[in-house]
C-alpha cells in the first residue's frame, strides 16, 4: 500500500512538472509534399528556447520530373511571458539550409541542383492544451538560392514566412 502511494505521488509530481522539451511536426511542410519535424528545448528557464529541425521532400514535378529535397534549420525563441508553462507570445530568429534536386523520372538522371540559405525573424504564439502544443507564427525571411555548379548567379529575395507546428511537450 505504501509503495502504491509513493508511486502515485511521484507520477503526479512528474505530470505536474513544467515541460522543457517539445517534439513537433511542421504542418506547413505537408503542403509541399514533405515532412518536417523539430525538437525544441527551453535553455533559459522561462525565456529562451532553441529548436533544431529536419525536413525531407519527395514530389512529382512537372511532367516526367521528380523533385527531392532535404533541409536543416536552427531557431532561437525569446518568450515574453515569465510563466513556466512554455506557452504564450515569442519572437524568433531562424536560419536554415536546404538542398533540392530535380531528376528525370524515366532514367533517374539528375537534371539540376540548388542550395537555398534562409534567414528570418518571426513572431508567434504557442497554445498549450495539457501536453499538446499548437504554435502558429508569421514573419519575414531573406532567401538566397545558389547553383552549386556555378552556372547561374546567386539569387536573393524577400519572402513572407508562415509557420505552424503541432507537437507534444514533455
Amino acid at each position: 500500500m505504501t509503495r502504491s502511494l509513493v508511486c502515485l505521488l511521484l507520477l503526479h509530481g512528474a505530470a505536474a512538472a513544467s515541460p522543457r522539451n517539445v517534439i513537433s511536426l511542421q504542418a506547413t511542410s505537408l503542403s509541399s509534399g514533405g515532412l518536417g519535424a523539430q525538437y525544441e528545448r527551453l535553455v533559459l528557464p522561462r525565456r529562451l528556447s532553441l529548436a533544431a529541425g529536419l525536413a525531407a521532400r519527395v514530389r512529382e514535378a512537372s511532367g516526367d520530373y521528380r523533385g527531392r529535397g532535404v533541409a536543416a534549420a536552427l531557431e532561437a525563441r525569446w518568450w515574453f511571458t515569465h510563466r513556466a508553462s512554455f506557452a504564450g507570445p515569442f519572437l524568433a530568429a531562424r536560419a536554415s539550409v536546404a538542398e533540392d534536386w530535380l531528376e528525370d523520372a524515366a532514367d533517374g538522371r539528375t537534371v539540376g541542383r540548388m542550395v537555398t540559405l534562409t534567414g528570418g525573424l518571426s513572431a508567434g504564439w504557442r497554445w498549450r492544451i495539457r501536453r499538446f502544443e499548437i504554435t502558429p507564427s508569421i514573419g519575414g525571411a531573406w532567401i538566397v538560392q545558389i547553383d552549386p555548379g556555378q552556372r547561374l548567379a546567386p539569387l536573393g529575395k524577400r519572402a513572407l514566412s508562415l509557420g505552424l507546428t503541432l507537437g507534444w511537450m514533455f
